[in-house]
């Protein structure tokens, strides 16, 4: 699958900021955001 790397990119993002949200949550948000959009201009 051509964008399986984006995925598991995408993945390991959503994990490592998941760990942080609970100290973060506006920042979190944001860079919810910001991966949102990069994946969508990925596909």
């Amino acid at each position: 699958m051509r964008n399986s790397k984006i995925w598991k990119e995408q993945i390991r993002v959503m994990k490592s900021l998941k760990a942080d949200a609970s100290n973060r949550d506006s920042r979190y948000e944001e860079r919810w955001l910001l991966i949102n959009t990069i994946t969508a201009l990925a596909f």
